[in-house]
């Protein structure tokens, strides 16, 4: 009897912090569905998926929407890719694809 195969694990990205009182701190993206930001002003999630990760604005009531390499982000989901740059709520952070890690 065939055994199927196991699904092959999803890649892990990371997102690390540029400024602000959290500069430094790196977030595993290991979730299907990772959020950031501050509930009831602004947040965003990243989804990772077979394909990739994908990014979208999940609530802005801050007038200036988050950001992704200097372009308003929408609540349409956009991919990611290595070296982007994420901005929410004046935090600005990168985005690191597993495909080109490093360590």
């Amino acid at each position: 009897m065939d055994k199927a195969p196991l699904p092959t694990p999803l890649p892990i990205g990371k997102v690390q912090m540029l400024n602000g009182s959290f500069v430094g701190r790196q977030v595993d993206l290991n979730k299907t569905l990772t959020t950031l930001g501050q509930p009831g002003v602004q947040v965003i999630a990243i989804t990772r998926r077979n394909n990739g990760f994908f990014i979208v604005q999940v609530e802005n009531k801050n007038g200036e929407p988050p950001q992704v390499n200097g372009k308003p982000l929408s609540y349409k989901a956009r991919k990611l890719v290595d070296n982007d740059m994420v901005e929410l709520l004046g935090i600005k952070m990168v985005f690191s694809s597993p495909d080109t890690d490093r360590t």
